[in-house]
C-alpha cells in the first residue's frame, strides 16, 4: 500500500482538490489547492498553527484528489464535495438558531411552504426571525391570490383544474397559465417588491372595470387595500434597491461567534448566528452561499484573503455580479456596526445567565459546558433517558442525546 508521502510526491503542481480520509475510509478533510502537491505537503512537514489541524494530520491514512484547470473550478467543486459529504473537520455551519423560509415548491400548480432544509435551487424568501410573520405572509398570499394549499393533486375539469383553498369557497377552478400569474403576483410579495405588486394590481382593476368585468375587478380593489395596510405596517427601511447581506463576527478566546443580516430590497428581513472553533471568513463565505440565496451585496467587516477569486466564484454560482465590501463609514458601516451590537447582546445575555448559575451554585468558574439529564420510565421494560446540551449558555441541539437504557437482569422491579 502506497504511504502518504508517496502519495504526496505523486501529486502534480495543478490545481484541484484533495480529499484526506481516516482509518475507516471516512472521508475526514477535503480542500482546494493553486498546487496540490505543495499544499498537501505543507500539512505534514510545519508545525500546526491549531489543535484542530493538528488533530486532522494525526487523523489522516489516505489521500486522494482531484485535479481542475482552474483555481475557480477547485474553489467550485470543493464547495459541491463539502455540501455533499459534510467532512468531520471543514467548518461546520450550524447556526445557534436555524431560522425558517418560505419555499414555493415545484410543481405544475405550486404551493407555499414551511422550510428549514433548504437547497440552493429551491425558490425561497426569508429567513425569518419571527415565525408569525412567515405564517402571516402565506396566510395573506395563499388567501389573495388564490393559491393551492394542501398536498391534494389538483382534478381537471374540462379545460380547467379544481384546487384547494385556505378561505371560502374552498375550491377554485383555474388554468396552469392563470395560475402562474397568480404565483408570480406572489413572488412580488414575498420579495417585498410592494410598489410593483400594487402597479400590477391597480392596472388589472382599471382593465377589468373597463371590461365590465366587476367582479374581478373587486378583487383586485381588495388586494390592493390589503396590500396598502401591510405597506404602512413596515417600519424599518433603507434606502436600497437590491438585496443585501451583512456579516460581522467576534473573536473569543476558543471561539468566533458569526452573525449574517439579510436585507431584502431594503428591508431587515432575518438573522442567522453561528459560532465556530477554527473560523476562516473565505471558508465561511465559500460553504454559507453555496446553499444559500447570494444578493447582488454582501458587507463584511474585514476583507477575505482571497477577494477576486470569491468574488468570481460567487458571480459563477448565482449568475450574476456580486459585490463584496468592506465599509469604513456611512451607512454600511453603522449597519455592520448594528450587527455587532446584536452579537455583543446576546454574548452578554449568556454569560449573564452563566454569572448566575456561577453564583448560585458556587461553582469556581463560569459553566461554558452544561449537560441536563432526565429519565422517563413508560413502563417496566420501557426506560429512555434525554441528554440536553448546552454550550457558552446557549443550546446546542447538535449535541443532544437520546438513550435506550436496559436494566441487568439481576434487578428486580417491584
Amino acid at each position: 500500500m502506497t504511504s502518504i508521502s508517496q502519495r504526496i510526491s505523486l501529486l502534480p503542481h495543478q490545481p484541484g482538490c484533495y480529499l484526506f480520509k481516516n482509518a475507516a475510509g471516512q472521508l475526514i478533510y477535503i480542500g482546494k489547492a493553486k498546487d496540490l502537491r505543495k499544499r498537501v505537503s505543507s500539512y505534514f512537514r510545519a508545525k500546526q498553527p491549531d489543535p484542530k489541524t493538528a488533530r486532522l494530520v494525526q487523523d489522516i491514512v489516505e489521500l486522494d484528489y482531484l485535479v481542475t484547470t482552474t483555481e475557480l473550478e477547485a474553489l467550485l467543486l470543493e464547495a459541491r464535495l463539502i455540501h455533499q459529504h459534510q467532512p468531520k473537520y471543514n467548518l461546520e455551519l450550524k447556526g445557534g438558531t436555524r431560522y425558517a423560509y418560505i419555499r414555493i415548491t415545484a410543481e405544475e400548480f405550486p404551493r407555499l411552504e414551511t422550510a428549514r432544509v433548504v437547497d440552493r435551487h429551491d425558490r425561497l424568501f426569508g429567513p425569518y426571525v419571527q415565525g408569525s410573520l412567515r405564517v402571516q405572509l402565506m396566510r395573506l398570499a395563499n388567501d389573495l391570490f388564490g393559491l393551492r394549499v394542501g398536498k391534494a393533486k389538483p382534478s381537471k375539469v374540462q379545460d380547467r383544474f379544481r384546487i384547494r383553498l385556505s378561505v371560502p369557497p374552498w375550491n377554485r377552478l383555474v388554468t396552469p397559465h392563470e395560475y402562474q400569474q397568480d404565483i408570480a403576483k406572489a413572488q412580488l410579495l414575498l420579495s417585498g417588491k410592494m410598489p410593483e405588486l400594487q402597479e400590477k394590481l391597480e392596472k388589472e382593476m382599471k382593465f377589468f372595470s373597463s371590461q365590465q368585468r366587476f367582479e374581478l375587478a373587486r378583487q383586485r380593489r381588495d388586494q390592493l387595500s390589503a396590500l396598502r395596510q401591510l405597506s404602512q405596517k413596515q417600519t424599518v427601511q433603507l434606502r436600497t434597491a437590491y438585496d443585501q447581506d451583512v456579516i460581522a463576527f467576534v473573536a473569543l478566546p476558543g471561539s468566533t461567534v458569526v452573525q449574517l443580516f439579510t436585507i431584502i430590497k431594503g428591508v431587515i428581513s432575518g438573522r442567522k448566528q453561528f459560532t465556530f472553533e477554527n473560523f476562516s471568513l473565505d471558508d465561511f463565505l465559500v460553504q454559507y452561499y453555496y446553499a444559500n440565496e447570494i444578493p447582488q451585496e454582501i458587507i463584511i467587516s474585514a476583507s477575505p484573503a482571497a477577494p477576486k477569486l470569491l468574488a468570481e466564484y460567487l458571480a459563477r454560482l448565482e449568475g450574476h455580479g456580486v459585490r463584496l465590501t468592506v465599509p469604513t463609514r456611512g451607512d454600511k458601516q453603522r449597519l455592520l456596526e448594528l450587527v455587532k451590537k446584536n452579537i455583543l447582546v446576546s454574548l452578554e445575555r449568556g454569560d449573564q445567565a452563566l454569572l448566575e448559575l456561577q453564583n448560585a451554585l458556587s461553582l469556581p468558574r463560569l459553566p461554558a459546558i452544561i449537560e441536563c439529564f432526565d429519565i422517563s420510565n413508560l413502563g417496566a421494560d420501557s426506560i429512555v433517558g434525554s441528554m440536553v446540551y448546552f454550550k457558552n449558555g446557549l443550546a446546542d441541539k447538535s449535541n443532544y442525546r437520546r438513550f435506550k437504557i436496559r436494566w441487568p437482569a439481576y434487578v428486580q422491579t417491584s
